[in-house]
């Protein structure tokens, strides 16, 4: 995507999108085909301020490449003009869950590991698959729950290894307790987790330089105590990403958990994201187009790397932007264009002058004058 000869405009930005090749979805349809066709009617509904899309399908590639697809060589998804890919990964870092015994303590169970986003440039995806996720592969190491797998499960990491992993750590389990398990193939997945050392290393070859920001799940990390144990990591993990994922139910809630983050004196770039498994239709919150985010920017990584370094000049949490308000209530104060060009009969000979100009709402003031303003030598 080329930048907006007007200049930065104000744009709904979306960067996790999950697709019904995703591990975990709600998209409805009897076959693959037919829930990807909803989805992309779903994306091709979504209103028009929306114009950038990452596509986040966990530590799987194939979601994106089909969009890719469907965009560059179906004619699809024309309304959208950027998609960017999202690789999710958990962490070794774990955040016990909080549990109330029968006596009233409470004690910390269970794995809640940090999710981390590494969202790339519009790659090639199997750039992204070759020189990242394989490389990743050996990195990768079970919970401790599943760790009398380790050397019995190959550990490459395909759709059919994870199923398998899934299936031994199901089949060891108890009778009664096998109905409590995911399906196979997620079951495996939620017991990998890999090093943020190991995700930086892998990020160090010369084909992502400058092509990959990294987010961390806010809802995720809130859940690591603030202890002697565990603070310097915690503010390691968040401090090193340069934003924040969250998925909120509304702008309020945003304000809130942005507030957290900047009394708790770390990175605070947070972004609302839909954080989408579910049709628009949907009264799911995490659903297609329930997104809070608006970036001034063009639709391209370059737009968000700028975003990221002037976040509270270009980034907006809310249903529309002040700015965006105003125009729409004064639209015949605020000109879209300027027509540069030669009046009727002219003998000039020059041609250049030929042009029109687009003209960003922030980068004009009000004016008496309609939307298109002519001037003719």
């Amino acid at each position: 995507m080329t930048n907006d000869p007007a200049g930065s405009t104000w744009k709904k930005w979306d960067l996790h999108v999950h697709t019904p090749s995703s591990l975990v979805h709600n998209y409805p349809g009897a076959s693959q085909d037919e829930a990807w066709e909803a989805f992309l009617q779903d994306l091709e509904a979504l209103p028009p301020e929306f114009k950038a899309i990452g596509i986040n399908d966990y530590i799987f590639i194939d979601g994106y490449e089909r969009a890719r697809k469907a965009k560059l060589e179906q004619g699809r998804l024309k309304n959208i003009d950027l998609l960017l890919p999202v690789i999710e990964l958990r962490l070794d870092k774990f955040a016990g869950v909080v549990k109330r015994e029968k006596d009233g303590t409470y004690s910390q169970s269970g794995w809640n590991r940090i999710n981390l986003h590494v969202i790339f440039d519009a790659l090639d995806p199997a750039v992204i698959q070759q020189q990242f996720l394989n490389a990743l592969t050996p990195s990768y190491q079970l919970i401790p729950d599943s760790s009398d797998w380790k050397g019995k499960w190959k550990g490459v990491i395909t759709r059919a290894s994870l199923a398998e992993l899934g299936k031994m750590i199901v089949d060891s389990a108890p009778d009664e307790k096998k109905g409590d398990y995911a399906p196979h193939l997620r079951e495996g997945f939620n017991n990998l987790c890999v090093s943020l050392e190991k995700v930086v290393e892998a990020l160090e070859k010369p084909y992502f330089a400058g092509k990959f920001k990294i987010a961390v799940g806010k809802t995720e990390w809130a859940n690591l105590k603030w202890d002697d144990q565990s603070i310097a990591e915690k503010r390691n993990i968040i401090n090193q990403a340069d934003l924040v994922f969250t998925a909120a139910a509304n702008p309020a809630e945003y304000h809130a958990a942005r507030k957290k983050l900047s009394d708790s004196n770390v990175k605070a770039t947070l972004l609302d994201c839909s954080d989408a498994h579910a049709p628009r239709a949907s009264e799911d919150k995490d659903r297609v187009g329930n997104c809070f985010t608006w970036i001034k920017a063009d639709a391209t990584f370059d737009g968000l790397v700028q975003a990221i370094t002037e976040f509270e000049d270009r980034v907006f949490i809310g249903d529309a932007p002040p700015k965006r308000l105003l125009v729409e209530a004064n639209r015949t104060k605020y000109a879209s264009k300027i027509r540069i060009g030669r009046k009727p009969g002219s003998t000039l000979a020059d041609t250049w002058f030929n042009v029109d100009m687009p003209l960003s709402h922030d980068l004009v003031g009000s004016t008496p004058f309609s939307r298109t303003v002519e001037l003719r030598p």
